[in-house]
């Protein structure tokens, strides 16, 4: 563990001195915590290129805005911007959606009073296990 530390004590250290560094990781939540920009290549194909966050948000479906069930339509949470499932358990519900923030924005206009908002969106691994799965390529 110590020599992971120092590993990326002295990348930052190249990056912060102005230097580029380019490594290729399968320890994709390192890519998501260090990276600048994060290229996802498989069978060859680019399939993405940007900061991590934009590689993070083509994983479209893969973002959940999560209320407490209280007295909340289900026909409501189906009809709000890009919403694409909604599923319940243990008194919650669960959107999935390719747009939380469009959602997010409808559901406090349409129901200001929710409780217990969260929002999760797709880390890095999803997001390349979603991009290399669309493409076609392998992971």
């Amino acid at each position: 563990m110590d020599a992971r530390r120092s590993f990326w004590q002295r990348v930052r250290g190249y990056v912060s001195a102005g230097r580029t560094v380019l490594f290729a990781t399968h320890r994709l939540e390192e890519a998501d915590a260090v990276a600048d920009r994060v290229v996802v290549i498989a069978g060859g194909r680019l399939l993405a290129d940007g900061t991590p966050d934009q590689v993070k948000a083509q994983a479209a479906g893969r973002s959940a805005v999560s209320v407490a069930a209280d007295g909340l339509s289900r026909e409501l949470l189906e009809n709000l911007p890009a919403v694409q499932t909604v599923g319940q358990d243990r008194g919650r519900l669960t959107l999935s959606t390719s747009d939380p923030d469009a959602t997010i924005r409808a559901l406090l206009q349409q129901a200001p009073h929710v409780q217990g908002l969260e929002v999760s969106r797709a880390g890095m691994e999803e997001a390349f296990l979603q991009l290399t799965h669309q493409e076609g390529g392998t992971s």
